[in-house]
């Protein structure tokens, strides 16, 4: 996650790309830009959870970026999920402005759990 959201900052297209998994990605591979596009646009970026799932080749990480759109902070909070191909994580999709995790619900790595003894970190 994190290297993705460097590509973002860095405006490195082809890196969001080729992280995409194959299955999920639409049309070809971006061009390599001559210029970076806007390097001062993202602030930080703050992982809410991370998990990765039972099964080993899933995981999800749910995550707030920051960053500065007509002189105001704006946060884009997403979960994204990923698969595991060949020891290499791959960004499937995400769903933004996710629902919150509760203590007590079933943890989403699918241990069978409640996220309160399992994947919650607090």
């Amino acid at each position: 996650m994190r290297s993705r959201y460097s590509a973002f900052a860095l405006g490195n297209a082809r890196y969001l790309w080729q992280s995409h998994h194959p299955d999920y990605r639409q049309g070809a591979e971006p061009p390599v830009p001559s210029q970076p596009e806007d390097l001062g646009q993202w602030e930080k970026l703050t992982i809410v959870f991370s998990s990765d799932f039972v099964n080993g080749q899933d995981g999800m990480v749910e995550f707030k970026a920051y960053y500065r759109e007509n002189q105001q902070l704006q946060i884009l909070h997403e979960r994204s999920n990923f698969k595991k191909v060949a020891g290499r994580w791959f960004y499937t999709d995400g769903e933004f402005a996710p629902k919150a995790l509760e203590r007590n619900s079933m943890c989403p790595c699918g241990s069978g759990k409640k996220f309160k003894q399992c994947c919650n970190k607090s």
